[in-house]
């Protein structure tokens, strides 16, 4: 038995080996291609579309490593917007979570609205999300920031017999290779959590 199985994987060893070059080819590029759909579809928080936590922090701890060891690049800063949705338990406990649903649907629209195609959006958790800005100064994520302000503040959302004007407290964090080449992504983004905390307590948003 062992002999036949043997000499019937050589067979399909020789097959594939004859097949021409360019056949193997699109074997692999087959392969690849299923590979990356599949850490796409890892990547994506299903009720949003957008990345997910893990997915968000790898990719900005690879944009921080590729711009440590490229220092002498232009546009080497990049920016976190951390964002935290203002009251959503008071609305899902007042008007349903069908309401809150529909809060975190606008907030989700104005941060991508607010944002360039090759920035990244993610939902982190809960009511909680960030934005990645590459290669952008101070001035560019404040100015995300107002655009995702302006954005939330000219909509109005039915609940019943009410509406509801979604917002949002956003802290903004600016990293440097230059001046903050010991910071991982995990603490980039707690420093951007800190922020929109502190804002929050500004407001007085609980």
């Amino acid at each position: 038995m062992a002999a036949k199985t043997d000499a019937a994987f050589q067979m399909a060893v020789r097959q594939y080996l004859d097949k021409p070059a360019g056949y193997l080819r699109g074997l692999l590029i087959e392969k690849d291609w299923r590979i990356s759909e599949l850490e796409q579809r890892l990547a994506i928080e299903p009720v949003t579309g957008l990345l997910n936590k893990p997915a968000f922090m790898a990719r900005l701890q690879r944009e921080m490593d590729r711009r440590c060891s490229r220092k002498n690049a232009a546009g080497m800063s990049i920016c976190v917007l951390y964002i935290d949705i203002d009251g959503l338990k008071k609305v899902n406990d007042t008007y349903g979570h069908a309401a809150g649903d529909m809060i975190i649907a606008a907030v989700v629209k104005a941060m991508v609205d607010a944002t360039r195609p090759n920035d990244e959006v993610a939902r982190m958790g809960g009511d909680e999300f960030a934005i990645l800005l590459r290669d952008a100064s101070w001035s560019a994520a404040d100015g995300a920031k107002r655009r995702i302000n302006t954005l939330l503040a000219a909509q109005a959302l039915d609940a019943d017999i009410d509406n509801i004007t979604p917002r949002a407290s956003i802290g903004v964090v600016v990293w440097n290779p230059y001046k903050d080449e010991g910071m991982n992504a995990n603490a980039l983004v707690e420093l951007a959590d800190e922020h929109m905390l502190d804002e929050k307590k500004t407001r007085r948003i609980v």
